[in-house]
């Protein structure tokens, strides 16, 4: 493996780790207000089922970016500086994260 393969490996794993606390925070602070409001779990945490959320376009609202949600509407989220629809022109459906791999 090339030395740019394993800064590439351990990036990847800094932001698991980091999108893995956001994930917990977003659950504790507005999973209750997301269920009520039928957001599912591929809309929330969906990725590519074979490249993960290298694509965009099979990316959940939640997937990649951490800052955290601080809205929760039927229609979008707000994160940080952004407004991010719940139905983007051109998404597809992916599968949740946590089966990405197996």
């Amino acid at each position: 493996m090339c030395a740019l393969q394993l800064l590439a490996l351990e990036r990847l794993a800094r932001l698991i780790s980091v999108a893995g606390a956001h994930d917990r925070r977003f659950v504790d602070d507005c999973g209750p207000e997301a269920d009520r409001l039928c957001w599912d779990t591929i809309t929330l945490f969906g990725v590519h089922p074979q490249s993960g959320v290298i694509h965009g376009d099979w990316s959940g609202v939640l997937m990649p970016c951490t800052c955290p949600v601080l809205q929760v509407r039927a229609d979008f989220m707000r994160k940080h500086l952004w407004t991010v629809p719940r139905h983007k022109p051109g998404q597809y459906r992916g599968i949740p994260v946590w089966e990405f791999g197996r």
